[in-house]
């Protein structure tokens, strides 16, 4: 049964959230999953305080102080900075014991808050349209790419997780790769 964890006791009183109510009582008896309904996040984007900006400029931050604690000291011209690869988000839907299946994982691009996805009826190719209201040319929320697909039981114990996972990278000096040749 994927709806627990490994190794989890659970009897079958206990409510465990994706499955069809049994009338005996016992949900584990004969266990049925709730049928699933698709709904599409469209457009979606996420919002970071106080803003995307500073967000990122002190998570860099951060990793970076991290980073120097952690390696060996060097001269100060040969310090290396971690830079932001790619922004992820992580999407699924949890029972509070386990995620129903695999989250799905999407690549998040920072947008500008002025500017907004709209697919063309007749051509079905995505465009950027300018809100006029938009003043800051800065990115200021992270978006989807695309749209996403999820299957939601109709059961108000479950929840939408999302994680927002960051990739990260840093030049590799000429002292590493040296000893990575060797």
């Amino acid at each position: 049964m994927h709806l627990l964890p490994e190794n989890a006791l659970v009897s079958g009183e206990d409510t465990v959230p994706g499955l069809i109510s049994s009338p005996t009582g016992d949900v584990l008896l004969r266990p049925q999953l709730l049928k699933t309904t698709p709904f599409t996040l469209d457009r979606l984007t996420i919002s970071l305080q106080p803003s995307l900006e500073k967000f990122e400029s002190l998570l860099l931050q951060l990793i970076n102080a991290d980073c120097q604690n952690t390696k060996q000291p060097e001269p100060e011209d040969a310090q290396r900075t971690v830079v932001i690869q790619e922004r992820r988000l992580h999407v699924g839907v949890h029972n509070g014991w386990c995620f129903l299946d695999k989250p799905q994982v999407v690549v998040l691009e920072p947008v500008a808050s002025g500017v907004r996805g709209r697919a063309d009826s007749t051509s079905k190719k995505s465009i950027l349209v300018k809100d006029s209201s938009a003043t800051s040319p800065c990115p200021q929320m992270l978006g989807l790419r695309s749209s996403l697909e999820i299957k939601l039981p109709n059961n108000q114990a479950l929840a939408i997780v999302f994680q927002l996972e960051y990739v990260f990278s840093a030049p590799i000096g000429r002292e590493t790769m040296t000893l990575v040749g060797n």
